[in-house]
């Protein structure tokens, strides 16, 4: 996927929780740094959007997990950027959103 600019707030946190799910799918430990480079973003970006993750209720952090809520948000972003698509608009293209 080619991106355009910076990436929207809520996609990182798609972004991060996603690589999050995949690797429990792979049945591995999921470590910091393996979500940094897949998610690409700085160590320090990471950890910040972290620590947000847990404070919504979106991740646990130890061990690195998605709750329920996060669960329902990666599945409910990933419906609207594929309509969204359908419709020949994409995330990047609406202004960033307060969750």
């Amino acid at each position: 996927m080619v991106r355009k600019g910076p990436r929207a707030r809520m996609q990182i946190y798609f972004d991060i929780m996603k690589v999050i799910q995949e690797e429990l799918t792979k049945g591995e430990e999921i470590k910091p740094t393996r979500i940094q480079f897949q998610s690409n973003l700085s160590y320090d970006n990471l950890l910040s959007y972290l620590s947000e993750l847990e404070k919504l209720k979106m991740i646990s952090t130890n061990p690195i997990s998605v709750t329920e809520k996060g669960r329902s948000f990666v599945q409910d972003y990933d419906k609207i950027t594929n309509y969204l698509s359908d419709v020949g608009m994409s995330v990047s293209s609406i202004k960033d959103v307060q969750i």
